[in-house]
């Protein structure tokens, strides 16, 4: 006779921590239905604030909750921005507004626009803290043990695209039975709204000319010390106060934020309002050399035994600030190129460094490095020409409360944050990290903002290639459609090929078809037009812009093909896109784009680049 096999003490207790953790669940999902505001998903109600958990359907939390934003606001010292305040100020107040509805509520009458404004609180609630509990933290991390390594490279090599099956949680009503679910919109939110008659915008001009800075000499404010690898800092061009952002000088990548942008918000997402600068006129500062580097550090030391450090990675290298200047002009109208000004500014044994301590600590960017005599020589200096870069309004949509998270709060359900993931991937836009999103706040509440595409137009299969901005890495399709064996049977259903975002996304990893569907019906509505209008004003040449167009049109159509939408919607190219073309400006004019009421559009010829069978080279 066999013996029935006998559970390990292990298993046992295996199960039992699993049965309890369902019952855990359970309650939390209970009483979350039966808390203030039963129709919220329990995710969208259950945040991690100052260490503390907070389940806020629940009215003694929320007091609890009250009690640490007394303790945070009577800590808040001259230091702290006057924003972060106000958004400890606004949860108090968004508290006092659900609990106020509570009372009116109570009993056997309810009032159902009441519920709803406690519904909305509740949500605010949570979004403003869940983005403030995020600001605390670092987009990635400080150390990595060397036996975590294998297992991080694998992570961050399989971040999957599209491969959901279960609907999206946030769907507008269903009219009819026999309505096609990729048909729907998700409901009212603070992440997208339906946009109206896409094809009819001008995207040149998509955000009106409130950006530009042309060649007003502006005044430096301040450094950049938010993350990111690429400098920047803050000047004040009059009324307004600019963010600049330059691209990466080493390898001569171009920005893709300026582009990208109004695509994004053409097709409904919110974005920060910017601009392509071919130049950039500063008065001069010293303060500005020796700040460039201000950011904050996204280093990380790597370890063994978990304390023991090996190596140390550099992810956020300094930069020469020398090098993104193109002239410097003196009081008496002098111009002097990059190497005249440092020459008459930094000591001469700090210019005969090595390379290697050159790049570790660059000129200009410590007061011992300066001469003697350097503020004599300032004194007569007025301002300098810089790059070209990405200009923005400061606060532009709102005052900045933090970042905010893909997967947390329920995110990840939305049919508009899955849909995102086939714009990402049409158009190659790869860093997904949290720490690229913003959440503002204004009179009329809170919006979730896309605040940085500067990573897309080129290459994407995986984190260790780093080919943003350059368009001959760009590929010409990205999806693939089903396979049917000959039975009629899918074998492989729609995939999203040659792409994936550096990090995990639970939003684009749970994209089904009809997500997908959903979005490509949006992308199809702009016109080529359109296209080249994005892509002019980001600066790009007529080469860049013939290229760009081209193979974002074949992704397009490829797309619409896979997606069985063809029948639905026409293609820009019925017979196919030529990929080994050849344009030449100069023999065959420049790129020409005409908008409504608007004069004709060209791109800027600043760099002399030709098309031989199909990749962008100098002439």
């Amino acid at each position: 006779m066999i013996k029935p096999k006998r559970w390990s003490a292990g298993r046992r207790y295996l199960v039992a921590v699993w049965i309890a953790s369902l019952g855990t669940t359970g309650l939390a999902m209970a009483s979350s239905a039966g808390g203030l505001c039963p129709g919220l998903p329990p995710l969208q109600t259950k945040i991690r604030f100052r260490g503390h958990r907070f389940e806020l359907q629940q009215p003694e939390d929320l007091r609890r909750l009250d009690a640490v934003l007394d303790g945070e606001v009577q800590n808040l010292g001259a230091h702290h921005k006057s924003s972060d305040r106000d958004s400890l100020m606004a949860m108090k107040s968004l508290i006092a507004g659900a609990l106020t509805t509570t009372a009116r509520t109570a009993g056997d009458v309810t009032d159902e626009k009441a519920i709803e404004a406690r519904c909305d609180a509740l949500v605010e609630l949570a979004e403003i803290g869940d983005s403030l509990d995020l600001a605390t933290r670092n987009p990635t991390p400080r150390r990595i043990d060397l036996a975590q390594a294998p297992f991080l490279h694998f992570d961050l090599m399989h971040n999957p695209v599209g491969k959901g099956k279960t609907p999206a949680s946030d769907l507008a009503r269903n009219p009819g039975p026999d309505m096609d679910p990729s048909l729907r919109d998700p409901v009212r939110s603070t992440f997208w709204s339906r946009p109206s008659d896409i094809a009819s915008r001008n995207l040149y001009e998509e955000f009106g000319p409130i950006v530009r800075v042309d060649d007003t000499i502006c005044a430096y404010d301040e450094p950049k010390t938010s993350y990111g690898t690429t400098p920047g800092f803050t000047m004040k061009c009059g009324a307004r106060t600019i963010k600049v952002k330059f691209g990466e000088h080493e390898n001569q990548k171009r920005d893709t934020e300026v582009a990208l942008t109004r695509l994004f918000d053409a097709l409904g997402y919110h974005v920060e309002p910017n601009d392509y600068a071919p130049r950039i006129r500063i008065r001069y500062e010293r303060r500005l050399l020796l700040e460039f580097n201000s950011r904050k550090s996204l280093d990380i030391t790597y370890t063994i035994f978990g304390f023991i450090p090996v190596a140390h990675q550099i992810v956020q290298k300094p930069q020469d600030p020398f090098r993104y200047i193109q002239s410097a002009i003196m009081k008496d109208g002098t111009v002097l190129s990059p190497d005249d000004l440092a020459r008459s500014l930094i000591r001469p044994e700090i210019l005969a460094r090595s390379a290697r301590a050159s790049k570790k600590h660059p000129k200009g960017t410590s007061a011992e490095q300066y001469r003697e005599d350097a503020a004599t020589f300032e004194g007569g200096l007025d301002h300098l020409v810089m790059n070209e870069a990405n200009v923005q309004l400061h606060e532009a949509g709102g005052h900045s409360i933090g970042p905010w998270s893909w997967d947390r709060l329920g995110h990840s359900e939305k049919r508009e944050w899955r849909g995102a993931a086939l714009l990402f991937a049409w158009t190659n836009c790869y860093d997904v990290r949290w720490d690229n999103n913003r959440l503002k706040r204004d009179g009329t509440g809170i919006r979730h903002v896309i605040s940085d595409l500067g990573n897309g137009l080129g290459r994407a299969d995986n984190y260790r290639v780093d080919a943003q901005g350059l368009v001959n890495d760009f590929p010409w399709t990205f999806t693939e459609a089903p396979v049917v064996d000959c039975r009629g049977r899918e074998r492989t259903s729609f995939r999203v090929v040659s792409y994936q975002p550096v990090f995990g996304n639970d939003a684009f990893r749970d994209m089904t078809v009809d997500d997908a569907r959903w979005m490509a019906r949006l992308i199809a509505q702009l016109t080529e037009s359109q296209i080249q209008q994005a892509l002019i004003a980001a600066g790009y040449t007529s080469a860049e812009v013939r290229l760009y167009t081209e193979k974002l049109v074949s992704r397009r159509d490829r797309m619409i093909r896979d997606l069985g939408l063809a029948t639905e919607i026409p293609l820009l190219r019925p017979r196919g896109v030529e990929r080994a073309f050849d344009y030449d400006p100069g023999r065959d004019g420049p790129v020409e784009v005409r908008v409504a009421n608007g004069p004709a559009l060209h791109p800027l010829e600043s760099r002399d680049l030709v098309i031989r069978r199909g990749r962008v080279e100098p002439r």
